[in-house]
C-alpha cells in the first residue's frame, strides 16, 4: 500500500488529515538519529552542588514556595506487568530462571503477602498472584512497597507523603497524576482515602488531581505490507503514543514550580533524607536561574549593547545553548530563547543503568543539553556510540520545572517540542509484526526546546523498582 493509498484509507475512517499526514511522514521516515557532541559531565554542562550550596538553595526554596503554586507531577499509567515478567515467564512456560529463583526464596519477606499463609508451593503461589489478584494487571503505583509499624505503603502512599516536605503551598500539598482510563476511577476512590488518611496523621490538606492520556495521542501502526493495522473487528488498531503524549497532560498543569518523579522512585521515610533536600535544592536553583533570566532580558531590551548581547549569551550556555560568538544572534532570538521554559533536571553517576542521560547534541543550528536514549543514536556510527558509552551520568527522571513566561504569564508548552525525535520502531501484536511510532519522550524531545541545566543528585535519590525483586534491595529496607 503507496502512502497515498494509506492517507486515503485513514481519511475514510474519520482520521483528520493533519493527524494523517503527520503520523504517515513519520512512520515512513523511522527514528532520526541525533548528533552527539560530547557527554555533558561535571564542569561541562553537569554542575555539582557542595553541601552547603544545596542546602542554601533549599533554605531560598522553602522560604519562597509559600508564595507560588507548587505541583507535584507523578506519571503513573503503567501496569505493573513490566514487575512481574520473569515470574510471568516461568508462569506461562514453566521455564524458570534466577529471577524467578530469588523470588520463590524470599517473597514472604514483601509487604504484599504480610498476614497471609504461606501458599503450599510454587504453582499454588503463582496461581495466587496471578489467577486470583492478577497482579499483572494492578497499576504499578498501588503494589505495596514498604513496611512501618503502623503497615504497609504503596508506592502512591509514598509519593503523597514525600510530597507533603516541598509539594506543599498555600496551604494544601498539590499532586497530579496520570492513570490508566480503566483505572482512573479506582485510584481516585482509594486516593481519597489515602489522602484524608495521611492528612490526617501530618496535619495536611492534599489536593490531588489526575488525567489520562488524550485519545488524540494515540497512533497507528503498519502491518509488514503497508497496510494500516486493524483490530479483529476490522476497527484501526489505536496504540497509546507512549510517555511522550504526556506533554499533553503536563500543559493543562497551573503552577509555578512543576516536579516530575516516576511512580516507582520512592524510598521509605529513614532514607528520604537526600531525596527531599535535593528536591528542594533544584527548585531553589532554577528559582536563581528563572530571576537572572529576567533580569538579563530587561537589561538587554533596554540596552542592546555588545555587553549585554555577551552576558545574555553566558546565561544561554548555563541554560544548554551554546551560542559561539562569531554566529549571528539577533536581539528577538536572544530574548526569545531566554524566556523558553525551564527545567533543572538531576542526574546521578552512571551505574550501568538502561536508558537515558545528560549530553550535548547538536540541535537547531546550536548545541544544547538534551536527555538522549539509546535509540535516538545511530548503532552504525562508531564515534557516535563511543560518545554515548562514554557518558558519565543517567537521567533517574528527576525535574524541576517552570512552564510559564518569564512574566508569570500560563503559555502552551507544546509549542517548545521537537517532534521530529519521534521513535518508530517494531512491536508484536497478535503474532505478526507492525511498525509502530512513539512521540518524543516526555524528557527527550517533548522537552527540546527547553532551557536545561543538569545537576549532579546522589544515587540514594535514585530507587526504582523496575522488578519486583528490586524490592528485596537495601533502599527499600523497612529497617532504620
Amino acid at each position: 500500500m503507496t502512502t497515498a493509498e494509506q492517507f486515503d484509507v485513514l481519511i475514510r475512517e474519520g482520521v483528520a488529515p493533519e493527524r494523517a499526514e503527520e503520523q504517515l511522514r513519520l512512520l515512513k521516515r523511522g527514528t532520526k538519529t541525533i548528533e552527539l557532541a560530547s557527554s555533558a559531565s561535571i564542569g561541562n554542562g553537569l554542575r555539582k552542588l557542595e553541601s552547603a550550596e544545596a542546602l542554601s538553595y533549599a533554605e531560598a526554596y522553602m522560604s519562597a514556595k509559600e508564595g507560588l503554586k507548587v505541583m507535584k507531577f507523578i506519571p503513573a499509567s503503567g501496569a505493573a506487568s513490566r514487575m512481574f515478567k520473569d515470574l510471568l515467564t516461568e508462569y506461562n512456560s514453566g521455564v524458570s530462571s534466577d529471577a524467578s529463583r530469588k523470588f520463590k526464596s524470599r517473597y514472604s519477606e514483601l509487604p504484599m503477602f504480610h498476614g497471609m499463609d504461606k501458599p503450599q508451593d510454587d504453582e499454588a503461589l503463582f496461581q495466587l498472584m496471578f489467577q486470583t489478584w492478577r497482579v499483572q494487571e494492578w497499576p504499578k503505583g498501588t503494589i505495596p512497597f514498604h513496611t512501618y509499624p503502623e503497615g504497609d505503603r504503596t508506592a502512591f502512599e509514598e509519593h503523597l507523603v514525600e510530597g507533603i516536605a516541598y509539594a506543599s503551598s498555600q496551604g494544601m500539598v498539590h499532586l497530579h497524576f496520570t492513570i490508566a482510563p480503566e483505572h482512573l476511577e479506582n485510584i481516585k476512590a482509594r486516593m481519597a482515602h489515602w489522602a484524608l488518611h495521611y492528612g490526617k496523621i501530618h496535619d495536611v490538606v492534599f489536593d490531588v488531581t489526575f488525567s489520562s492520556q488524550d485519545p488524540l495521542t494515540d497512533t497507528f501502526a503498519l502491518e509488514s505490507n503497508g497496510d494500516i493495522a486493524r483490530k479483529s473487528d476490522g476497527s484501526i488498531l489505536w496504540r497509546p503514543g507512549g510517555h511522550g503524549s504526556l506533554i499533553h497532560n503536563l500543559d493543562t498543569i497551573d503552577a509555578d514550580i512543576i516536579f516530575i518523579k516516576n511512580v516507582d522512585n520512592v524510598a521509605p521515610d529513614h532514607l528520604k533524607d537526600d531525596t527531599l533536600l535535593y528536591k528542594k535544592a533544584l527548585a531553589g536553583l532554577l528559582l536563581e536561574l528563572r530571576e537572572r533570566a529576567r533580569e538579563v532580558r530587561a537589561s538587554l531590551i533596554s540596552n542592546p549593547d555588545e555587553q549585554n548581547m555577551t552576558k545574555a549569551r553566558g546565561l544561554l550556555a548555563d541554560f544548554g545553548i551554546d551560542i559561539t560568538p562569531e554566529k549571528a544572534v539577533s536581539l528577538e532570538t536572544l530574548s526569545r530563547l531566554l524566556d523558553r521554559p525551564f527545567r533543572v533536571c538531576g542526574m546521578v553517576p552512571n551505574q550501568g543503568e538502561p536508558g537515558g542521560g545528560p549530553f550535548w547534541v547538536q540541535h537547531s543550528g546550536y548545541q544544547t543539553l538534551q536527555i538522549v536514549e539509546s535509540a535516538q543514536v545511530d548503532p552504525e556510527d562508531p564515534d557516535q556510540w563511543r560518545k554515548l558509552k562514554g557518558g558519565t551520568h543517567f537521567n533517574p527522571v528527576d525535574l524541576v520545572c517552570f512552564t510559564k513566561d518569564l512574566d508569570g504569564r500560563t503559555r502552551s508548552i507544546l509549542e517548545y517540542r521537537d517532534t521530529d525525535t519521534a521513535f518508530v520502531t517494531s512491536k508484536s501484536y497478535e503474532g505478526h509484526s507492525l511498525t509502530v511510532l512513539e512521540w518524543p519522550g516526555l524528557w527527550n524531545g517533548a522537552m527540546a526546546d527547553w532551557n536545561t541545566v543538569f545537576v549532579e543528585v546522589p544515587i540514594s535519590t535514585f530507587t526504582p523498582v523496575k522488578t519486583i525483586n528490586d524490592l528485596f534491595r537495601s533502599s527499600h529496607s523497612s529497617k532504620s
